[in-house]
């Protein structure tokens, strides 16, 4: 999310161009939230909940201001594409429905899966060309997984003006869904991650209990492409080839938390704390 956020932001800077941004976001109504959980934007600082969304246009997060396309959550779409890896029905035809919002732009850049789509439905509607980004597991693991929708990726790959991938191997993956156009345009990194001063560092390290002892983190969505549940054993041997114990943080969150705290708490020689999400502008302070 904040990698295509940061683009559009870039992408308004351009002088010769006005960019408009649409976030395409399900919506999940009030039993859904208690089954799944609660989300949230940050806003100018200020937390705006998931339910508080409803009736608004937009919303404006790190100075990008995004058009709202609500969908609400579809049990029956995640029945058919989670449980029995069948195309949903509901997300596709709000999709097209959306696709009216795109009509009399020059060019129409689509993020991940559900964007494409989108911007192809316009493109052909409209003759507007467009562009597919891709940045990970829209490439390398859904179409795989679910092959309801192995033919459509590979068609919006073929038919987009563009495809851009976030690294090499996310375009050699693509290689084998279909041929196309295809660059890569690395994300980099953000301004606001720079190494601070050693009279900051310290006093960091006395903010979070950790003083005088190394740090070694993991910071990624813990969830099964990362690998994570090899992370008690990495730690191990980590510690195995130090002379000091150092302290093991984990920031980020996802199905495998429970299962990779369960592997944690069997080392018993190791010093660990479990972050969870951690808000971007906090990053900074957590890597230094």
């Amino acid at each position: 999310f904040h990698a295509k956020l940061a683009r559009a932001g870039g992408m308004r800077k351009e002088p010769l161009f006005r960019t408009d941004v649409f976030l395409i976001q399900e919506y999940r109504p009030f039993f859904v939230r208690k089954l799944l959980g609660e989300r949230d934007f940050l806003e100018d600082g200020k937390i705006v909940r998931e339910k508080d969304l409803r009736g608004r246009r937009s919303i404006v997060v790190d100075g990008v201001e995004m058009n709202l396309l609500l969908k609400n959550y579809s049990i029956l779409d995640h029945f058919l594409f989670y449980k029995l890896k069948l195309r949903p029905v509901a997300y596709p035809f709000f999709l097209r429905r959306m696709a009216s919002r795109l009509k009399g732009y020059d060019i129409v850049s689509g993020h991940s899966f559900a964007g494409a789509f989108m911007a192809r439905v316009a493109g052909k509607r409209f003759a507007v060309p467009y562009t597919a980004s891709w940045h990970g597991s829209d490439l390398h693991s859904h179409p795989f997984r679910y092959h309801c929708i192995f033919g459509i990726t590979g068609t919006l790959i073929k038919e987009a003006a563009c495809n851009f991938f976030v690294s090499r191997n996310l375009l050699e993956v693509s290689e084998g869904i279909a041929p196309g156009k295809k660059v890569v345009i690395y994300n980099g990194a953000s301004e606001i991650f720079r190494e601070l001063p050693r009279d900051e560092r310290a006093s960091l390290k006395r903010k979070y209990g950790v003083e005088g002892r190394r740090v070694v983190s993991f910071v990624g969505g813990l969830v099964s492409v990362k690998n994570v549940l090899l992370l008690p054993e990495i730690f191990r041997k980590i510690q195995e080839g130090l002379m000091e114990k150092p302290v093991f943080w984990i920031v980020g969150d996802g199905k495998l938390r429970k299962p990779l705290e369960a592997l944690l708490q069997r080392e018993e020689s190791l010093q660990w704390r479990m972050w969870g999400d951690v808000p971007v502008a906090d990053m900074p302070g957590i890597y230094n």
